[in-house]
């Protein structure tokens, strides 16, 4: 029988240990539908009603401070109606700046405001 090449073997073994590795991720895989947890959140932070007119809100999540990007999170959110969130003088007509200009409402710091709320209230 004529030996294996060292190459070969070494190959091998290399391809056997990543076939058995657990990869674990390094950032948290995001997921599209809140779970229990996070749609009570949700309900808690509807309860709050809009931010601007008082009115019953739907939930606006934040994906910027302002400056950057942030990857998106079902517990950044704040309370926004539908006028205000997706109406001609809503945060999607107007853009963050514009919205900040003619509300001033930042929606980064409102959203960490609720979380903290919220983090107290469940004590």
């Amino acid at each position: 029988m004529i030996p294996e090449h060292p190459y070969i073997r070494r190959k091998k073994e290399v391809l056997n240990i990543l076939k058995n590795k657990k990869h674990g991720r390094i950032k948290p895989k995001y997921k599209p539908t809140p779970d229990a947890k996070q749609k009570r959140y949700h309900e808690w932070v509807r309860e709050k009603n809009c931010l601007i007119c008082d009115r019953y809100a739907a939930i606006h999540h934040v994906i910027s401070d302002g400056d950057a990007r942030i990857s998106k999170d079902h517990y950044m959110v704040v309370p926004i109606c539908y006028d205000h969130h997706q109406g001609q003088e809503g945060y999607h007509e107007l853009g963050h700046d514009k919205f900040l200009d003619e509300y001033g409402i930042h929606t980064y710091d409102e959203a960490i405001k609720l979380l903290e709320e919220y983090n107290v209230s469940l004590s």
